[in-house]
């Protein structure tokens, strides 16, 4: 999903808070396999001769706290349509704008997955099962013509999260792009958002009927 968001003003960021050895274990886990996802994307992307993402702490926020809103809500979806303790924003944009400390145009896109796994919560992964996890989100994506589209992109900045929770893995990939042309801007805006409408149509029918 591709979207069109302004960063112009300061907000409070949320972010969710662990307690306890085992929360934070799982924490250090969730990092170790967005730090190998961010490195397997830009490996991707440059083996298509384009430039590398630059991560982004507060886009990565922003996926984090759709990843958190996910996982307590059991609910794989693009928009934040249950209001509760992890709502940060309705849309990718509204979230985003959210946990902003920044000003300029963006342009934003979002994939978003889950998968089972059964994670032992007393210790860190290991860096090769951090990988194959990070590597395992990566193919899911690469092989949806959609997600591929998005990690293929003209965009600049990046930030991914992984949270798990209940013998399951769920995970938001951000990417936003930027540009100083307000005639360029404009159009591609509109271009995405046609773009934008036609993907959830066909994931969502249901909300088009």
């Amino acid at each position: 999903m591709i979207m069109a968001v302004i960063f112009n003003f300061r907000s409070t960021l949320v972010v969710a808070q662990t307690t306890g050895n085992g929360a934070d274990v799982v924490v250090q886990s969730e990092e170790k396999i967005a730090s190998n996802f961010h490195t397997l994307i830009n490996d991707y992307r440059g083996k298509k001769l384009m430039l590398s993402l630059v991560w982004n702490d507060t886009i990565a926020k922003a996926a984090s706290n759709h990843t958190e809103w996910m996982s307590v809500y059991n609910n794989l979806d693009h928009v934040e349509r249950t209001k509760g303790p992890r709502y940060t924003g309705r849309e990718v944009t509204d979230r985003i704008n959210y946990a902003a400390n920044m000003r300029g145009q963006l342009y934003c896109g979002e994939n978003i997955l889950f998968f089972d796994y059964e994670m032992d919560t007393t210790a860190v992964i290991a860096d090769s099962m951090a990988a194959n996890l990070a590597s395992k989100a990566f193919e899911m994506w690469r092989n949806s013509p959609g997600h591929n589209a998005n990690m293929l992109s003209r965009f600049k900045f990046h930030g991914v999260s992984f949270h798990y929770a209940n013998g399951v893995i769920w995970s938001t990939n951000v990417f936003c792009g930027e540009d100083t042309s307000k005639y360029y801007f404009s159009l591609r805006r509109r271009v995405q958002l046609i773009w934008r409408q036609k993907i959830l149509k066909e994931e969502f029918p249901n909300d088009y009927e």
